[in-house]
């Protein structure tokens, strides 16, 4: 576990041994999940049903007719900073980059895959190319349904986030064409509202991850 995720996780401890109770806490924390939702689902709706961002897709259609020439790309995203550069810096990535850099929102970073879980545009840079084995995507994909994940640390932002994923409309019976993922920062704000016994739970798990 690192030192600024320790020294995070303390302070929050600290902090809720001096104020509040923490019977209600996990109440209070859902209720606070639910409003940050609320607040953010007619943005990813918005941004899925976006002409700009469907023509992009629809771009894409046939590029792929198996998941090995995505892999081999996946395993030389770390290195390939053109490949990086090139889904980071499109128009639609600009435009993600500016809702996440919005204070207005709680956005840590917006993700759009084709159908097959490849990057088609994000911001920031995700830690893998293919998207095709996250829950996030798998879940969204397979019901076509919008899907909610836990909250969790993740690497890529460097923050504590959980996702809210929705399929890019397409026609009945056609193929997906792709899913619009936004992962929303509750570092602060969702942790401070956990009880003291789910801290605990947390700092145990970071402790438990490799690396």
């Amino acid at each position: 576990m690192s030192m600024p995720k320790a020294l995070l996780l303390g302070c929050l401890i600290a902090w809720v041994c001096c104020f509040a109770q923490a019977d209600n806490r996990i109440n209070l924390s859902e209720e606070y999940k639910s409003q940050l939702i609320s607040a953010h689902e007619v943005l990813a709706l918005a941004l899925a049903s976006k002409p700009g961002l469907v023509k992009a897709l629809t771009t894409t259609e046939g590029r792929w007719h198996s998941l090995e020439p995505i892999l081999k790309i996946n395993n030389g995203w770390e290195a390939d900073e053109a490949m990086r550069a090139k889904i980071t810096g499109n128009s639609l990535a600009l435009e993600f980059r500016s809702l996440v850099q919005n204070p207005e929102y709680a956005i840590s970073e917006i993700l759009l895959t084709d159908g097959f879980g490849a990057l088609v545009a994000c911001f920031p840079a995700a830690s893998d190319y293919w998207q095709g084995d996250e829950e996030k995507f798998y879940r969204t994909a397979t019901m076509r349904q919008p899907y909610i994940s836990a909250a969790q640390w993740d690497e890529s932002t460097a923050v504590y986030s959980f996702f809210i994923a929705y399929p890019v409309p397409s026609e009945a019976h056609k193929p997906l064409k792709g899913v619009i993922i936004l992962g929303l920062d509750v570092t602060q704000s969702y942790l401070s509202q956990m009880s003291l016994e789910d801290l605990l739970r947390l700092q145990v798990t970071e402790q438990q991850q490799p690396g």
